[in-house]
């Protein structure tokens, strides 16, 4: 049985890279006006991790659904 097919796998670094870069940028720009942008960009690198989680599961059960032929459930 394979745990994650290719698409899959793409799915899941696509996301989780642009999750972080997201939420780098935003801490960047926060930081930028605050004076100390390093420290907020890293409160937001890490502050991306649960979102990044949500997304995730969101996005792969949708995938897989789709792949199975399963009914959308909300």
């Amino acid at each position: 049985m394979k745990v994650f097919t290719w698409k899959q796998r793409v799915v899941v670094i696509g996301i989780t890279t642009l999750m972080v870069c997201l939420f780098a940028a935003v801490g960047y720009g926060i930081g930028l006006m605050l004076g100390n942008w390093k420290f907020a960009m890293t409160v937001a690198a890490l502050a991306s991790y649960p979102f990044t989680q949500w997304t995730l599961i969101k996005a792969v059960r949708r995938l897989y659904d789709k792949e199975n032929g399963v009914e959308m459930q909300e």
